[in-house]
């Protein structure tokens, strides 16, 4: 009875693989993905763009000639809740890193992100302490309180680091009678953490245009031509002349972010089992745990295999718009996936 003990832990091994590949798949869509426009760049060397949420992977882009990025290539940024996305632009000529913006991470946004390139203004040398006041009508107690009061709100002690303003802005309209114009306002809480004296001062950006000329009656660039997105569970696709985005399907069983279409409802795989054959008496309840052991194996080969479906649809989208297998392999280890398991399909094709 020596191959009946075999054929039991072996059972027991398939048993213990199982439970240990049958985990949560990570997710494909926790990103935050950003695009826009830097102003304020020199005039001539290239530059590099770099995002980072928290403490994880930094992620760089290429800035276009016109200051734009996350148009040409798309720019999204994992992270959690509670971190903040760090923007920073390293030029060609000193390779020297300037940080010129940040935002707080919000999983599964699309964002228009308008960054300002210069460098910080130094903080002003601390004020010399002033001589107690002269008794005057303008002098009270109440005034004197008043005064310390707004002086608070405009410097904080020393020591601690300066507020960075940034600023968030609108799509451009369509562009009528050869201009056209867009909405920026401040989204960072400087003023506030000034106030509780949490912070050292504030780093002025200058707000961005508001106002542009413009040719046609197309208006700026927003997204890639014929380009896909999943906006909940709407499948939007890029204009031909890449102004905006047009709905162009609803899916009631959700949109697939990886292969831009529209989930179909799952389908029941009935798994036939396969007949039993013929055994004779003599084998008795060792031929009934082998062929047990057979339908256990086969199931658990399928089960493997399909958890890896949704990288195969990455994979092949991703290839199809030209990334490399580098870069799709980055992606994919930084969504939590197994970099052999990524290796493996690569190959394949």
């Amino acid at each position: 009875m020596k191959w009946l003990s075999s054929i039991i832990i072996a059972l027991l091994v398939f048993s213990t693989v199982g439970a240990v590949t049958e985990r949560d798949i990570p997710s494909l869509t926790n990103y935050h993905q950003f695009y826009g426009r830097i102003t304020g760049l020199p005039a001539t060397g290239s530059f590099t763009l770099r995002l980072q949420a928290g403490t994880g992977s930094v992620v760089t882009t290429a800035v276009a000639s016109d200051g734009k990025y996350g148009y040409a290539e798309v720019v999204k940024v994992a992270g959690t809740a509670g971190d903040k996305v760090v923007f920073t632009v390293v030029t060609s000529a000193t390779g020297a890193p300037v940080r010129v913006g940040e935002e707080p991470y919000v999983g599964g946004k699309v964002q228009n992100k308008e960054l300002n390139y210069g460098v910080s203004p130094p903080l002003p040398p601390p004020s010399p302490p002033s001589s107690p006041p002269e008794t005057s009508p303008d002098s009270s107690p109440g005034r004197r309180s008043r005064d310390r009061d707004r002086d608070s709100t405009v410097a904080a002690p020393t020591g601690r680091p300066a507020c960075l303003q940034s600023w968030d802005c609108s799509i451009w309209t369509v562009c009528a009678g050869g201009s056209q114009t867009r909405t920026c306002i401040r989204s960072d809480t400087c003023d506030a953490q000034l106030t509780r004296r949490e912070v050292s001062g504030i780093t002025p950006i200058g707000k961005p245009l508001e106002q542009q000329s413009c040719s046609g009656a197309a208006g700026t660039v927003v997204c890639p031509t014929n380009s896909k997105r999943c906006v909940g569970n709407n499948l939007q696709q890029c204009s031909t002349d890449g102004a905006t985005w047009i709905t162009v399907e609803s899916c009631p069983q959700g949109c697939n972010p990886v292969t831009f279409s529209c989930r179909t409802a799952p389908v029941k795989t009935v798994v036939s089992e396969p007949p039993i054959p013929w055994v004779p008496i003599g084998a008795g309840a060792g031929g009934l745990i082998l062929i047990i052991a057979i339908v256990l194996i086969v199931l658990h080969l399928k089960k493997s295999g399909s958890s890896l479906q949704p990288v195969r649809e990455y994979i092949f989208e991703a290839k199809r718009k030209g990334f490399s297998d580098e870069v799709i392999k980055m992606k994919l280890v930084a969504q939590g996936w197994d970099a052999e398991k990524i290796e493996k399909v690569l190959r394949k094709g």
